[in-house]
């Protein structure tokens, strides 16, 4: 992709992402669920799209590695609905119920906030493999805020129940909901950072020589 191309695609995508993450939220006011707007999609999208238009990989892999593994199992359970018409999980189930337009578009940013985030990585190229590390911090704050800020009912960020029977809500949940973040994050950080040409190999270069010097 040519220099002036690449620039004008990924400002857009930039650009795109900011505006539908502050739709998101104006939308939660407008319906007057505060809460809602600590959901961590609506604040990812705007942090990968300061990212993007700040050539920040640091900032974009971050919030991959908390949202990724989640959307994934929203994709599937949206699209086993969508060819079988039955539940799955029960995570995208909302989506073809009755629900407002804009609610229903706003939901479809679990569709291509995994692939244009990645496809921004590639071009801006990943610098620092430690991302995790704010991926994790921002977590905790979020899970505290969630916890104590918003209506158990909207379950933001799933701090106060599972959305899948497959992890039960006990007396251990919100250790199981760190645990399971947590592994999450790592592992979405080690598996995005091997793909091939996501990486600037001249950077990964100069670590090596120095390391050998």
């Amino acid at each position: 992709m040519k220099e002036k191309t690449k620039k004008i695609t990924l400002t857009a995508i930039g650009i795109f992402f900011i505006t539908f993450g502050i739709f998101a939220m104006d939308f939660s006011i407008y319906r007057s669920n505060w809460g809602w707007v600590l959901w961590l999609c609506y604040w990812g999208m705007i942090i990968i799209g300061f990212g993007i238009l700040t050539k920040n990989s640091y900032l974009i892999l971050s919030q991959l590695n908390m949202l990724a593994i989640p959307l994934i199992f929203w994709n599937i359970d949206f699209f086993y609905f969508l060819i079988k018409k039955k539940s799955l999980w029960g995570i995208s189930d909302y989506f073809f119920s009755e629900m407002m337009k804009a609610a229903r578009f706003i939901s479809l940013e679990h569709i291509f906030l995994i692939p244009l985030s990645i496809f921004a990585l590639y071009f801006i190229k990943i610098k620092r493999t430690d991302a995790w590390k704010l991926s994790i911090i921002q977590t905790i704050i979020f899970f505290t805020l969630s916890r104590f800020f918003t209506n158990q009912n909207d379950n933001v960020n799933f701090v106060f129940y599972s959305p899948i029977s497959i992890i039960p809500t006990n007396s251990w949940y919100l250790l199981k909901w760190f645990i399971i973040s947590n592994m999450a994050i790592l592992l979405t950080n080690f598996l995005i950072i091997k793909i091939p040409g996501i990486k600037n190999f001249s950077q990964t270069k100069i670590t090596f020589n120095k390391l050998n010097n």
